[in-house]
């Protein structure tokens, strides 16, 4: 997984052995996601279908807390912020767990939550043995991934090129 923060995200799956599982490339405005195995490609701009996470790479990767500050508190020994971004409400609860920091969100539209993503980093970095965990109501999709390797590098620019667009990285 690669992530340029406001331009794009770029993760590749692989299965035992190396083949490709999948393949997801999002920016700000174009995505492409290829599932191999299944002989799948798709891409577009702007919006994709649900069963692509497009959308959901987008909101946490590409453009994360967008929108207007709602209101700021302290519930026992969170900071929670609440914004507002079109018809969704996203609270971010801060805390503390076993690795470090603990982010907790939950993206909630007409008053029920459609995914919640929680992240346990080293004060605030990557580190091996930290987690993340994202689930999405609407499809009952649960991801739970730890970190087994941190880069301390920046990626390729071209891990963050449209892979079909001749190598122009964003």
């Amino acid at each position: 997984m690669a992530v340029a923060p406001g331009r794009s995200v770029r993760i590749i799956l692989l299965m035992a052995g190396g083949p490709t599982l999948l393949d997801v490339w999002v920016a700000s405005d174009r995505w492409r996601v290829a599932v191999p195995v299944r002989g799948r490609v798709e891409r577009g701009s702007g919006d994709a279908p649900p069963d692509l996470p497009v959308s959901f790479l987008r909101r946490w990767f590409i453009r994360p807390f967008e929108g207007t500050l709602a209101s700021a508190s302290v519930e026992g020994e969170d900071r929670v912020l609440r914004v507002r971004d079109a018809e969704a409400t996203l609270e971010i609860r801060l805390g503390r767990c076993d690795g470090g920091e603990l982010t907790r969100a939950s993206r909630r539209v007409r008053g029920r939550v459609v995914e919640q993503i929680e992240e346990c980093l080293a004060h605030g970095r990557p580190k091996p043995g930290n987690w993340a965990r994202y689930a999405d109501a609407r499809t009952g999709l649960v991801a739970r991934v730890t970190f087994e390797s941190v880069s301390t590098g920046a990626p390729e620019p071209s891990a963050f090129a449209d892979p079909e667009a001749g190598g122009a990285a964003l």
